[in-house]
């Protein structure tokens, strides 16, 4: 037998490995029990496993059957019903009143599903308090939660406060200066949705002195959506690197430099009578959902991806750099070699000067410029944003990050929502129309057996689950109990962090 060389075995309640081969780096712990000796699978690209016994490795081969497709999981395999405990327990489905809120949105649902702990996705919704306007956010955070955290607490309200009207201003900050209110949105959170207190008179301090810059600009037309959006986008970060400078001569605590060293992606769709607004920054995604008649369906992508796959992205990045950077500003598919998504919020490693980082050093030690910086600016903040006049036909929206459009294309997202929707009045009594013809009634009966059947109500929880076990028409559900048994070091080599929401058109 081949033994696995290894340098360091600490044993004390978890044993931690550090093997010079490939074999599942993130898998680091192996837990014991009391004086018995347990086994350790891990995976190896031969479907290998390596046994830790008290003396040394021993490799074997082994045969991978259905019922174990993951042989180095130590969790027991969930049940049916701990798996949809699982998938439910971040789901929220809201109807919106016609009559309180005439705005084109009649209802949406939501949900998440982390593979990161903690996760660091982040989702928003809310209604802007002064127009009928709706506003939902999906972000994806990277390097940690802090950015995406605090652009889920902050965003909608900086949009709010670019949209208004200039008669209506001096109303909105006389009630945030007076305490009457501390946002300009009426938040819809999920109970596992959290606020951060320690940081909330200062981001309503950052607000207000927002509000009256935007006072302090006597200007009465309103400005382009479009321009707002990105004008909301580019203050918030800019406040973001005010507050972490702040932070090196103030006790502000570390939240504010964290949020500025962490970074989010961002994809927030804002919604006001028939106008769809999608600005984007990074690669989460909004797809339009268009019913082309008789149970056929189109997707309508109104985000494009910035990463490297994105070709105009690439060249923008390139031409604003010296030619001699041509060969480094993009380097193994990532900026500097480092950053997947070309825009996002936060990371000020890729937009600060050197000597501004080395002054945040001094007080927050660890945080080094990427290797070859030479020109920064390299990252921004600025959105793409989509315009969309909504028709009769257009039926929902699916924004999401991108560990569901890892797992799915768009045309497929928009076929499953499709599919949902006709799935939950399938599950209805069927009642034939007084002169129906009996082909028409066949053929209503037939598309009912035909479609998938949802185990779920909620239209996100359906697009998670048939992300991670879907197969053709059916679920594999042993597949999917396996997946969300994962131990966290693992889970996260299969999917990332999922967030989605659908939003239904009152069309």
């Amino acid at each position: 037998m081949a033994h696995f060389p290894f340098s360091t075995i600490l044993v004390n309640q978890n044993v931690r490995l550090s093997l010079r081969s490939n074999i599942v780096r993130n898998c680091r712990q192996i837990h014991f029990m009391r004086s018995r000796p347990i086994s350790c699978i891990l995976k190896e690209k031969k479907k290998r496993y390596a046994v830790l016994t008290e003396e040394r490795f021993t490799c074997r081969r082994i045969v991978t059957s259905s019922q174990s497709r993951y042989p180095w999981r130590m969790n027991p395999v969930l049940t049916p019903e701990q798996t949809s405990e699982a998938l439910q327990q971040n789901e929220v489905s809201v109807h919106f009143d016609e009559e309180s809120s005439p705005q084109a949105v009649q209802r949406y649902d939501s949900n998440q599903l982390f593979s990161n702990k903690p996760g660091e996705d982040r989702r928003a919704i809310a209604e802007c308090m002064f127009t009928n306007g709706v506003l939902f956010g999906v972000f994806d955070g990277h390097g940690g939660t802090a950015c995406a955290q605090a652009i889920s607490e902050r965003l909608f309200n900086y949009i709010v406060a670019e949209t208004l009207p200039f008669q209506t201003l001096p109303k909105a900050l006389a009630r945030l200066q007076s305490g009457e209110m501390n946002d300009l949105v009426k938040w819809h959170r999920h109970p596992n949705e959290y606020k951060l207190q320690a940081t909330a008179d200062l981001y309503k301090e950052s607000l207000i002195k927002y509000v009256q810059a935007n006072l302090s600009v006597d200007v009465l037309d309103d400005d382009d959506t479009a321009d707002v959006l990105k004008t909301a986008f580019d203050r918030l970060d800019n406040d973001f690197s005010t507050e972490a400078m702040r932070a090196t001569t103030e006790p502000l605590g570390i939240e504010p430099v964290l949020t500025a060293v962490t970074g989010s992606c961002a994809c927030v769709a804002y919604v006001n009578d028939q106008d769809l607004y999608v600005a984007n920054v990074g690669d989460c995604r909004a797809v339009l959902g268009r019913s082309k008649g008789y149970g056929a369906w189109e997707s309508i992508p109104l985000t494009v991806d910035h990463n490297v796959q994105n070709l105009d992205e690439v060249n923008r990045i390139k031409g604003g750099h010296p030619s001699h950077e041509s060969t480094t500003v993009i380097k193994n598919g990532r900026l500097l070699g480092e950053l997947m998504p070309l825009r996002a919020f936060g990371n000020i490693r890729f937009k600060w000067t050197a000597e501004m980082q080395r002054t945040l050093m001094r007080t927050f030690i660890g945080y080094l410029p990427p290797k070859s910086f030479h020109t920064p600016p390299y990252l921004i903040t600025t959105p793409e944003v989509t315009h969309h006049r909504l028709t009769s036909n257009d039926k929902f929206l699916i924004l999401a990050s991108d560990g569901l459009w890892d797992m799915l294309s768009s045309d497929k997202a928009v076929q499953l929502v499709g599919e949902h929707m006709k799935s939950m009045k399938a599950s209805s009594s069927y009642g034939v129309q007084e002169g129906a013809a009996l082909k028409d009634v066949m053929k209503d009966l037939k598309e009912r057996m035909d479609i998938l059947k949802s185990l779920d109500t909620n239209s996100a929880t359906h697009l998670i689950r048939y992300s991670l076990c879907g197969v053709g028409n059916d679920f594999d559900l042993n597949k999917l109990a396996e997946v969300l048994s994962l131990p966290d070091a693992i889970a996260r080599q299969h999917r990332d962090d999922m967030t989605v929401t659908v939003i239904y058109f009152d069309s």
